[in-house]
């Protein structure tokens, strides 16, 4: 589990073994307190996947990023916080993991 705050981010970098096409899924929900929603941003080796994810709701949902593509080797996978209204809010994430589109 882990939680992004504002416009702050969270990065690894993840060695693919296999060249191809992949998704970052995940769950997500809104801070149930925040006063704005906020947006994800998905970015592998420093392109934004678009679109934006916007997580809803009052339950854990399950989203995935557009799909990308990788050759084999390392690659910086980045989720970051888009806080358009610059008030306190943040996203809860879970089950983070690459998969096949």
């Amino acid at each position: 589990m882990a939680f992004i705050q504002g416009e702050n981010t969270i990065d690894q970098t993840i060695n693919f073994g296999t060249a191809g096409n992949y998704r970052l899924q995940f769950m997500a929900i809104q801070r149930v307190s925040n006063q704005n929603t906020l947006d994800l941003e998905v970015y592998v080796d420093g392109n934004m996947l678009l679109p934006r994810i916007r997580p809803y709701g009052s339950a854990y949902k399950t989203f995935q990023s557009e799909v990308f593509t990788v050759p084999v080797g390392s690659h910086n996978v980045k989720l970051r916080g888009y806080n358009p209204f610059g008030t306190d809010n943040t996203i809860f994430l879970d089950a983070l993991s690459i998969v096949a589109p």
